[in-house]
């Protein structure tokens, strides 16, 4: 309390006269008070304070020459230790143009660290282990950015570069694109600096995310393909922003990456589920009018199908949770398509295998398990069904173990239940309007028999992926 009436008491005594805030630009703030001599008290960045003073005043009061070579061994020893450096100083004169005036006293050098939260270096790391690159892009002088980035492993390598942003403007397009990805720091940036930043990664079809707080990050932000602003930023620097990180953590911008992947990965989820029925049914549909000479399946069916489908499943899928390795994955290119080879490979192959199952369903009917027509319409119908459910189960799963985490997406479980009930209400009661007619006992012990297929064809189907990639 006694300090903070002592500051009250001060900011009352030395009133300001005029006042020039701080800007990345400048890299100084300037505050004129009304006293009888009208004192200029200036705080900036340690080299630009330190360039225009020539003398320095001690603790009693009285004026020294300054010796800067002392001064800047302090500096660096400071900042090696990831320490921020503040200089303060005064003078008789004001700013002249946005120019400090070359007659500074030089009072003190202020030293503070912000301590690296906890996570963020073993985020950092999973980061670069997916080629995520991180830049740190900083107003701080380049000892203590490099300290900093090496406290949280932005820099690990020997040939992880850091270099000031008067040393990066100097570098013409094409020499920093060649160098940009070993760039891990750039000090004493200015808005300039990262928009050209993020201009040039982009021009090199990178996608680039650009996090800020301040009004002078505002310009990168709205160029960025996504723009994190962080919750205790400025307004500006909000409206510049796609996404607002409320508790202005950068784990919290790790997070935002993990929710990207795992939505694209529950899209493709979604597809390796949807497409094989699709094909399936033109297939089908192709196959049995020409060589059977009977409709697989009719317009309705079909349509109940899609509905199904597509509606429920789209929730079930679209409720698959986070996974932590998402974040170790590789980055793709900008242009990289939605489903690679090895996707379209593993649809086909599904695809491949439903067919299988239809070849000996057709054995079965042939055989007398479903002599009647109509009843093997009904067979078909459920069996497309049903088979699709058990794929989704093999979808969902990162590994053999279909059941695993199961428990972190309830509605998968409620809506493949709800869409076997269905199905079995279908063919029972569907009738006329949907064409179908009852199934016995022994009839769906063979069609669910039959569905059970699908397990063993995806794990062979995985087991070739993995030797394919193998060798």
């Amino acid at each position: 309390v006694g300090i903070a009436d002592h500051i009250t008491g001060i900011q009352r005594k030395y009133v300001s006269a005029e006042r020039l805030p701080f800007c990345s630009e400048n890299k100084f703030s300037a505050r004129r008070v009304k006293t009888g001599d009208k004192l200029c008290y200036y705080t900036g960045a340690p080299e630009v304070i330190l360039a225009r003073a020539k003398h320095f005043i001690d603790a009693d009061g009285k004026i020294h020459k300054l010796n800067k070579q002392k001064l800047n061994l302090l500096i660096h020893e400071y900042s090696a230790k990831s320490m921020r450096l503040i200089a303060t100083a005064f003078s008789s004169s004001w700013v002249q143009g946005n120019k400090l005036p070359d007659d500074l006293i030089f009072i003190s050098l202020v030293a503070m660290r912000d301590q690296i939260r906890t996570g963020v270096t073993q985020v950092v790391q999973t980061l670069n282990k997916s080629r995520v690159q991180i830049m740190m892009i900083t107003g701080d002088n380049l000892d203590t950015a490099r300290a900093i980035a090496t406290d949280c492993n932005i820099i690990c390598d020997k040939s992880d570069m850091a270099m000031t942003a008067t040393e990066f403007d100097a570098l013409t397009d094409r020499a920093a694109k060649k160098i940009l990805h070993k760039i891990k720091v750039i000090a004493r940036a200015t808005p300039s600096t990262k928009l050209r930043v993020v201009q040039l990664a982009q021009s090199m079809n990178k996608s680039i995310g650009m996090c800020g707080d301040g009004t002078n990050d505002a310009p990168a932000l709205k160029c960025a393909d996504v723009g994190f602003a962080m919750g205790n930023g400025t307004d500006v620097c909000k409206e510049a922003g796609d996404i607002i990180i409320t508790d202005s953590n950068f784990l919290s911008v790790a997070n935002c990456i993990l929710l990207g992947r795992t939505f694209v990965h529950n899209v493709i989820s979604f597809l390796r589920f949807q497409l094989p029925i699709n094909f399936t049914l033109v297939l089908l549909s192709i196959v049995y009018p020409l060589a059977l000479g009977i409709e697989a399946f009719t317009a309705v069916q079909i349509l109940l199908v899609n509905i199904v489908m597509d509606s429920l499943n789209s929730l079930a899928f679209g409720g698959e949770p986070p996974h932590a390795e998402y974040l170790a994955e590789h980055t793709h290119d900008k242009d990289a398509p939605l489903l690679s080879k090895s996707i379209l490979w593993q649809i086909a192959w599904t695809a491949f295998g439903f067919c299988v199952v239809f070849a000996a369903l057709e054995a079965l009917h042939h055989r007398g398990m479903f002599a009647d027509l109509g009843v093997y319409m009904s067979a078909r119908f459920a069996l497309l069904i049903i088979m699709s459910v058990v794929n989704g189960f093999c979808v969902r799963a990162r590994g053999y173990n279909i059941f695993a985490g199961l428990s972190q997406n309830p509605m998968f479980v409620i809506v493949a239940m709800g869409i076997v009930v269905s199905t079995i209400l279908a063919v029972t009661f569907g009738g006329a309007i949907l064409q179908l007619l009852p199934l016995t006992m022994a009839q769906w012990a063979c069609i669910f028999g039959m569905a059970m297929i699908v397990l063993p064809i995806n794990c062979i189907g995985r087991a070739l992926m993995g030797w394919h990639a193998r060798s």
